[in-house]
């Protein structure tokens, strides 16, 4: 359940700071809410993956919508002709690699400063 919450709140998040800040702002969004809901790295990576994935390629897909593929078209053509969704889904995918990677270095950040519990009795 944590998981979901955490994909979410950094995909909403994400959204609401990329209409003001620069896209890099999505690794510190996705660091700070994966160092609040403390997963584990893995689960934390996946969890900022998806939700910066998902996020990019909507507004990828939205643009190249709303400018009926001109620049898409364009990129497509230095890129050797690859079809339009390829290019969709290589930006969701380098916005979810930023994504997975704040939310891994937040939890592993995290990991770091907690002090570690020393057990004074063994049995």
């Amino acid at each position: 359940m944590k998981f979901i919450i955490q994909a979410i709140l950094i995909g909403v998040l994400c959204y609401a700071t990329g209409q003001y800040l620069p896209f890099w702002s999505l690794a510190a969004v996705a660091f700070v809410i994966a160092a609040l809901f403390r997963l584990s790295p893995l689960p934390s990576f996946m969890s900022g993956f998806l939700a910066v994935f998902a996020l990019w390629s909507f507004l990828a897909y939205n643009i190249d919508q709303e400018t009926s593929s001109l620049l898409t078209n364009r990129v497509a053509q230095v890129f050797m002709g690859i079809p339009n969704i390829a290019l969709i889904l290589i930006t969701g995918f380098i916005g979810g690699l930023t994504g997975g990677f704040g939310a891994a270095s937040g939890t592993l950040f995290i990991g770091l400063t907690r002090k570690k519990r020393v057990q004074k009795y063994y049995s």
